[in-house]
């Protein structure tokens, strides 16, 4: 499949590729630009990056107490405002 990509590249100007990629191929990267362009839910994304897996959220509050746990939370939210 064929697919037509508009894009605008840094100076402003459009841009279109014409490009052979696959309808899977398209919606990933659809839905790629359209999180990009949505900042309410990036900083949640952001946010759960920065804090880390359960585990690790887990061995930092075993290994520094649950205060310095609140401490960094209330960090990484200042860091990343809704």
């Amino acid at each position: 499949m064929k697919s037509l990509i508009i894009s605008r590249a840094e100076n402003g100007e459009i841009q279109e590729t014409l490009s052979a990629m696959s309808e899977a191929e398209v919606l990933a990267y659809t839905s790629q630009k359209a999180e990009r362009d949505n900042p309410i839910k990036n900083y949640a994304k952001l946010r759960n990056m920065e804090r880390g897996t359960i585990a690790q959220q887990l061995e930092f509050i075993v290994e520094n107490g649950i205060e310095q746990f609140i401490q960094r939370d209330l960090e990484i939210r200042a860091k990343y405002p809704k």
